[in-house]
């Protein structure tokens, strides 16, 4: 879908850029937000539920390679599943 492209963009930059796991994750959720917003809600939803199992098994942010706060990630995510 032409409309995830920006969004896929973001997640391919970040890896590139070295960005932490937190970051990374943040950056899937912005793209399920897309995708919510394109009404493919059981997608985002059973996409959404993967990813919050993913956070409980990162390692504590480092903040010289996250561009995000955890909470952040975190809120974000349950906004959209919800």
């Amino acid at each position: 879908m032409r409309a995830l492209a920006p969004a896929d963009d973001l997640i391919r930059y970040a890896q590139q850029a070295g960005h932490g796991p937190w970051t990374q994750l943040a950056n899937q959720g912005q793209r399920l937000k897309t995708l919510s917003a394109l009404g493919e809600h059981t997608p985002v939803l059973a996409e959404a539920r993967r990813l919050l199992h993913a956070l409980e098994h990162l390692p504590a942010p480092d903040t010289s390679s996250e561009t995000i706060d955890a909470w952040n990630v975190r809120e974000n995510l349950l906004d959209t599943a919800g």
